[in-house]
């Protein structure tokens, strides 16, 4: 399953995001939500790609890492309107405000505060040029 292209949603004041039909479509109307160390955003795993990442999580058998990957993940699931509820925690850790973007990253989908997101994009266009071996 490859995920890509990217589109801006609102959350609400109950921190509920819309997840789309396309979207649902892939990853089922249950999926995991992780928020990874070190990064700005969520991201999206189908619970098929999440036991892969278990397994390698699991395979290093070193319990400090268990706990900070498995502590940090959880199973969202969409109401009737399609939407999840995202823990307030984790909007608080990674800046989510009320633009939200979905975004596609080949393996997965991430979740980032728009305003977060475009700066990150734009740090990263600044050094392009080190991805000049790629053919596009």
């Amino acid at each position: 399953m490859m995920f890509q292209g990217n589109a801006e949603y609102t959350l609400d004041a109950k921190n509920r995001l819309f997840i789309p039909v396309k979207i649902r479509e892939q990853v089922g109307d249950s999926f995991i939500l992780f928020l990874p160390p070190r990064e700005k955003c969520l991201y999206i795993y189908s619970e098929a790609r999440w036991e892969e990442v278990a397994r390698e999580v699991l395979a290093k058998n070193d319990r400090g890492y268990e706990r900070l990957i498995f502590g940090n993940a959880v199973t969202a699931e969409t109401d009737k309107q399609g939407r999840i509820t995202i823990r307030a925690d984790f909007c608080k850790r990674i800046g989510l405000k009320k633009s939200v973007t979905i975004a596609g990253t080949g393996e997965r989908l991430e979740i980032w505060d728009t305003a977060t997101r475009n700066e990150e994009l734009a740090r990263l266009a600044e050094s392009a040029d080190t991805y000049s071996d790629i053919r596009f």
